[in-house]
């Protein structure tokens, strides 16, 4: 007999009734997780600490092309300097890739504040970069400012679980953009968030979004 399934009948009796086939059971859906690793270029606009460790940590994970404009170097944080690494952040990129995009640094009329006294609008940002990115890339934006909130809007916020839930007025982009920043009342130094995401990358190699923003909320608490 060829190979397949092999069935035995048993007849029904009173005492031995058919057993009926149980359905599967449903397998838990996976939790998605955050595609970075494997980046193929890096924005750090930063500073200290916070900037250094995200250069080290990329550094060793998937050593990206990496451009760093330092926000104590006033000839480097100019609009000028940043919006040219917005540019250079995005050329060339296809389906597939995968780009990162970190600021550490202060918000002023919600604009983000540079040490020459200029300022990086939403616009400047959507202008040099997110509306040039084809669709199939994916962006991960690290927006540590201060004071908190959001600096960009996008049309959908993630639940805790990396899916579409609240939607947001805001612009749609054909690329895959993941922006993480702090929100709510509470007053947070410029690298706090940076800091409590390579700590929670530290602990857990590929998270899901669930337990990379637990991780995140317990580092800050």
């Amino acid at each position: 007999q060829e190979g397949g399934q092999f069935e035995t009948t048993v007849p029904p009796t009173p005492a031995h009734t058919p057993m009926m086939p149980h359905p599967p059971a449903a397998m838990p859906k996976p939790e998605p997780k955050i595609r970075i690793y494997g980046a193929a270029r890096a924005l750090i606009v930063g500073s200290g600490g916070a900037a250094r460790g995200m250069q080290m940590w990329m550094d060793e994970q998937f050593r990206p092309q990496t451009r760093t404009v330092d926000m104590d170097d006033v000839s480097q944080a100019t609009h000028a300097g940043v919006v040219t690494g917005l540019r250079w952040l995005g050329e060339g990129s296809r389906t597939g890739d995968v780009l990162l995009f970190t600021f550490c640094g202060h918000v002023v009329n919600g604009m983000l504040s540079l040490p020459d006294g200029s300022k990086i609008s939403p616009n400047d940002v959507s202008t040099a970069l997110l509306k040039k990115l084809p669709s199939g890339v994916r962006l991960v934006m690290i927006m540590d400012t201060s004071p908190v909130g959001a600096f960009i809007s996008l049309p959908n916020v993630l639940d805790d679980n990396g899916e579409k839930a609240t939607g947001l007025p805001g612009e749609a982009y054909p690329a895959d953009i993941v922006i993480f920043n702090l929100v709510g009342g509470s007053v947070y130094e410029p690298g706090t968030l940076t800091m409590a995401f390579l700590n929670a990358m530290g602990r857990h190699m590929q998270p899901s979004y669930k337990v990379l923003l637990s991780e995140i909320g317990r580092e800050i608490r």
